[in-house]
């Protein structure tokens, strides 16, 4: 590993504020950012073994509204000489998904998970938002993915780990062997299908088969409300 920096000077009529794609390693973990000859740059930890990928940044003024360049990622601040400040952010990509049938699917030592590979709204069964229905702790009901922002990366979910795994990525993406324990223990988004003990002993495994995955764009009520 080594650290590396990119340049975001960005193609806007100052230079500074707009949108721009960077060349990176695939893996590429962003760590600071800031001002070098008067335009934002950033540091990353690299592995240059890895192929290049192409990220999307943009550096905005404080009060824009960020609502045309969907989802981001905030990298940090800028503040120049003139007092000016500007924020650095990586556009995060968004994976669009069927919902009619298994996206990805990984098989465990005792089950078979599955999920819909969007990990930048996965905040975990403990840690997304949520509207409490009543006094009772298990009733409420998560708030829909529409009306929510980034969730936590790799190690800064509620629950942090499961058996040493933590949230697998912070962005969505397509890659089934990605899948770990966390996915299948604690993150809200996935389905899992347990295989079941014999009394010999032995594991009946359940297979792949169809999942019913979490309609988190239409949640409903965690606990069964009944109608009077």
């Amino acid at each position: 590993m080594i650290i590396h920096k990119f340049n975001t000077r960005m193609l806007g009529p100052n230079g500074l504020t707009g949108q721009v794609s960077v060349a990176m390693p695939e893996g590429a973990k962003i760590f600071a950012c800031g001002l070098q000859f008067g335009y934002p740059v950033i540091w990353a930890l690299v592995d240059t073994d890895q192929p290049k990928v192409e990220r999307r940044f943009a550096v905005e003024a404080t009060g824009r509204d960020l609502d045309y360049l969907g989802p981001v990622k905030p990298i940090g601040t800028v503040q120049l000489a003139n007092g000016e400040v500007y924020h650095v952010l990586e556009q995060m990509p968004v994976v669009r998904f069927p919902r009619d049938g298994v996206v990805l699917h990984k098989r465990f030592a005792d089950c078979v998970a599955a999920c819909d590979g969007r990990c930048s709204k996965a905040w975990g069964l403990n840690g997304r938002p949520r509207i409490k229905l009543s006094d009772h702790d298990d009733d409420y009901v998560y708030i829909p993915d529409q009306y929510l922002g980034i969730a936590p990366g790799p190690g800064k979910t509620v629950g942090i780990a499961e058996g040493s795994h933590c949230k697998p990525s912070d962005v969505d993406h397509a890659d089934s062997t990605k899948l770990n324990k966390w996915c299948a223990r604690e993150c809200e988004r996935s389905a899992v299908k347990w295989s079941v003990l014999e009394r010999d002993g032995t594991l009946v495994d359940n297979g792949e088969g169809t999942f019913q995955l979490p309609d988190l764009d239409n949640p409903k009520p965690n606990m069964s409300r009944r109608v009077r």
